[in-house]
């Protein structure tokens, strides 16, 4: 917004604002299998020497049982495997998918919904601190930044001076609403503005305006504006050129 040269309303060109193993049961077979076959070797070995075609009778059919059990293990074992689901060639189950899905789409945080007071945007980015204010929002009267981003919206978005001088105190060195309206005239349609305030001093505000036009040329230029605290709401009390 600029300030009135002599006198005459006009723009403003002074403000900028993230299982049991298959070998174990094949050997616990084998073990049962020789159970009874290997105690006292001494007394196997005196009764097949008075036997030897008993001993020999004896040994193929001990042989024949232990081979036996060895088959049946062995089919029991490739039953197991063929009962026994294979996870790393399966498909995987559709619910189980579906609860990847809904887990993954969970984890991804929500984005931050822009603070309206703050406003901001593409060039624009809305900042906080104590040293900068940054935006193009509603703002408020809450304390001194915004009540002069709550002038500048009047001015730029709302296109009222009567909007404008309700962030001011009635006696503020400031033109009067219909002088702020002639202002707000000789903007281009479609116009708006980015406000960066840095504080200078308490209640007093270095503010710089970016304006941007529909066409996208820019325009730039630095106010001073004080503010004051009347009854708990924050209001300007005057601003100037920041050259003057």
């Amino acid at each position: 917004m600029s300030t009135p040269n002599n006198g005459q309303a006009g723009h403003w060109s002074d403000w900028l604002p993230a299982p049991t193993a298959p070998e174990q049961i094949s050997q616990a077979h084998n073990d049962g299998a020789e159970i009874g076959s290997t105690v006292s070797d001494d007394a196997h070995a005196v009764r097949n020497s008075r036997h030897p075609g008993r001993s020999v009778s004896r040994a193929i059919r001990r042989h024949t049982v232990v081979i036996g059990a060895s088959v049946a293990v062995a089919a029991t074992v490739a039953g197991i495997g063929l009962l026994w689901p294979d996870e790393s060639s399966g498909p995987v189950p559709a619910e189980t998918a579906s609860q990847a899905v809904v887990t993954t789409t969970a984890s991804v945080p929500a984005a931050p919904r822009p603070d309206p007071t703050l406003g901001g945007g593409p060039g624009c980015e809305p900042t906080r601190t104590p040293n900068l204010v940054r935006g193009n929002g509603t703002g408020s009267l809450s304390n001194g930044p915004d009540a002069i981003l709550a002038f500048e919206h009047a001015y730029y978005t709302q296109r009222s001076g009567t909007a404008a001088r309700a962030a001011t105190t009635p006696d503020a060195a400031v033109p009067t609403a219909q002088e702020i309206d002639a202002g707000i005239g000789t903007l281009a349609p479609g116009t708006a503005a980015c406000v960066v305030i840095i504080p200078a001093a308490p209640d007093l505000y270095r503010v710089s305006i970016t304006e941007t036009g529909s066409a996208g040329e820019k325009r730039s230029f630095t106010q001073l504006i004080t503010t004051t605290n009347v009854g708990g709401t924050h209001r300007i009390t005057g601003i100037t050129a920041a050259d003057s």
